[in-house]
């Protein structure tokens, strides 16, 4: 009973920081996919009241 309790363990602490790993790197993506996006837009909204000067 031990052995299975210790693998259960372990597969449960696995299976938590693997899901956390998941978690923190799709929000990094996403904050990473909405900075370009933003940043694109600030670019290009700079570009057109220049333009329109």
């Amino acid at each position: 009973m031990n052995t299975f309790m210790a693998i259960m363990s372990q597969l449960f602490w696995g299976v938590t920081v693997g899901a956390l790993t998941v978690t923190a790197s799709a929000i990094g993506k996403l904050l990473l996919l909405g900075g370009a996006v933003g940043g694109a837009a600030w670019w290009a909204l700079r570009r057109l009241r220049l333009r329109d000067r």
